[in-house]
């Protein structure tokens, strides 16, 4: 990726303009040091901060964050990203020149799957760790659509267990049902459906 030089502004050097993918479009680009900077955000939960090989700034979710260190993402390696839908979550994540199992397995979607199931292991009183999730059939190229339900339903299932501790350090029980899941996975596909991240 090019480095872009940002000229100085009054004396000092302008703050380079914050990355923002576009939904659909699939981006090239590396990241210059790891990990991130975790940051407070003004509309929720923490996001980690990247900062990118053309010197711009990345905000994304600790799902996307956590994503790309699953993946062994190094410094100043070039990978892939896709926005999904307009939720910052809704990030694929892809290795440039991976084998067929990452091509037909879109990484965010296998390590969403992973940090769900972690998180709930880590909250289970008996100690007992639930089986892993199926490996999805290699042979079969997921579609569009497949592929976005699928990313959708796993964020929403990370959302409601981000949810619930941040809830439980707060002293509040709340509790999500499946119906829930449902409800919140369903609503992300279609706001991903509606800007054009199924195909």
């Amino acid at each position: 990726m090019s480095t872009q030089n940002y000229a100085p502004q009054n004396g000092r050097p302008p703050r380079p303009p914050k990355f923002t993918p576009q939904i659909g479009v699939t981006y090239q680009i590396s990241i210059t040091a790891l990990p991130g900077r975790l940051v407070a955000s003004e509309f929720g939960p923490s996001e980690v901060v990247f900062d990118l090989g053309n010197g711009r700034p990345w905000y994304v979710p600790q799902i996307v964050a956590d994503t790309i260190y699953g993946l062994r993402i190094q410094a100043d390696q070039m990978f892939e990203i896709t926005q999904m839908g307009k939720a910052k979550a809704t990030i694929q994540v892809n290795l440039i020149g991976a084998g067929s199992v990452a091509e037909t397995t879109p990484p965010a979607i296998a390590q969403t799957t992973t940090s769900a199931a972690q998180s709930a292991t880590s909250r289970n009183g008996n100690g007992t760790t639930p089986p892993p999730p199926p490996a999805p059939e290699q042979t079969r190229k997921l579609s569009g659509a497949a592929s976005c339900m699928m990313a959708a339903m796993c964020s929403a299932v990370d959302a409601i267990i981000e949810t619930q501790a941040y809830a439980t350090r707060r002293g509040i029980g709340l509790t999500f049902s499946e119906e829930s899941v449902r409800a919140i996975g369903l609503s992300i596909y279609i706001d991903a459906c509606r800007n054009g991240g199924a195909r």
